[in-house]
């Protein structure tokens, strides 16, 4: 089967792991560029491949060998489980147990913990940090490829 990509793009969200970059994103100005975008891409004649810039694979410094972790506050409630969308989580023998060959760093499990039990290891931590620190309250553009 051939797949032609004939639009692709890029809008700002709020960030996993480091969430005061890109906060309050998607807002009404991005939504505006969002179906502006749509209505291009779906009024679009287009019939040749469009070419996306970008790194395969996606950030190769961000494979770290780490996963979230649990503190011993955790109350083993299992709201972790129910969202992590790779099944990298489980709760066996009173121990919260991460598949870090599974784990994706998505961090929908340390936004879902509601007593803040769920966080970043300080490796990930500092190199999160490292990397984002300077995005913090830059309000970065949408990118659109036609």
């Amino acid at each position: 089967m051939w797949l032609m990509v004939i639009a692709s793009g890029a809008f700002v969200a709020q960030h996993s792991m480091a969430p005061e970059v890109g906060a309050g994103r998607p807002d009404g100005e991005d939504e505006k560029e969002i179906h502006k975008f749509a209505e291009t891409v779906k009024n679009s004649t287009a019939v040749e491949n469009v070419q996306v810039p970008g790194n395969r694979p996606y950030k190769p410094e961000m494979n770290m060998p780490v996963a979230p972790i649990s503190l011993p506050s955790c109350t083993k409630c299992g709201k972790c489980v129910t969202v992590c969308p790779t099944n990298a989580i489980s709760v066996a023998d009173g121990a919260v147990i991460t598949d870090i060959e599974k784990c994706i760093l998505c961090m929908a499990c340390t936004h879902i913990c509601t007593e803040q039990a769920r966080i970043r290891p300080l490796p990930l931590q500092q190199k999160t940090e490292q990397m984002l620190g300077a995005l913090k309250g830059v309000r970065n553009k949408n990118e659109v490829f036609l």
